[in-house]
């Protein structure tokens, strides 16, 4: 799946609460009124380096916002590589702009904070991409 069909609503057309005679659980949304729908949206995400003097930490979303607010990044789109191994690969190829300020035990809990991001526990790296100030 690469790409998939998504909507958007206005604010007021989405309520908590049930019409008469209709019950929603805990948690659970209704919307009402006209669908706008966008179709064919591509699915992809990055993750990104952001470095803050000596402070690193990963940002993750659209590849548009992350290219803005990092260094270097990599793009992800769903594929099959699960999350473990795949930041694993993520850190070696953000490796060397990390290298020399961490240890190993600490790019072993980057390891970790990057599987927290890629959602649904599996993808496949699209692309690497570095920004050149």
């Amino acid at each position: 799946m690469a790409a998939v069909d998504v909507y958007w609503v206005k604010p007021e057309q989405v309520t908590s609460k049930a019409p008469s005679g209709e019950y929603l659980g805990r948690g659970q949304f209704m919307v009402t009124g006209k669908r706008n729908y966008i179709h064919g949206v591509e699915l992809r995400m990055a993750i990104g380096l952001q470095k803050n003097g000596e402070e690193i930490c990963f940002i993750a979303g659209p590849p548009s916002a992350v290219k803005r607010h990092s260094e270097t990044y990599v793009e992800l789109i769903p594929g099959k590589t699960p999350a473990g191994k795949l930041a694993r690969k993520i850190i070696e190829i953000l490796k060397p702009d990390i290298i020399g300020r961490v240890s190993e035990r600490t790019l072993k809990a980057m390891v970790e904070e990057v599987a927290r991001l890629i959602p649904a526990g599996r993808a496949d790296i699209l692309s690497r991409s570095r920004i050149i100030s």
